[in-house]
């Protein structure tokens, strides 16, 4: 169902019994929409997946406060 705003809606009652959660991916698959349920926190999936000197959301931290310097001296 699609409400008013363009937001896609599942009854509560369906959300439920198919394991649902608030945050997902939906993935057109032909004529058919797929739903991918995100855990809480998707950095978490990478564990293990990359060796790295340090953890990931550390990396990703530098890699953020870097992005804004640069955008900051193109303004």
């Amino acid at each position: 169902m699609v409400d008013d705003g363009g937001k896609m809606v599942s009854p509560r009652r369906k959300s439920e019994r198919s394991n649902v959660k608030k945050r997902t991916i939906m993935l057109a698959v032909g004529d058919r929409l797929k739903v991918i349920p995100l855990p809480s926190n998707p950095l978490e999936i990478l564990d293990g997946c990359i060796r790295l000197s340090e953890p990931f959301i550390e990396i990703r931290r530098r890699i953020e406060k870097l992005i804004l310097i640069d955008a900051e001296k193109r303004v």
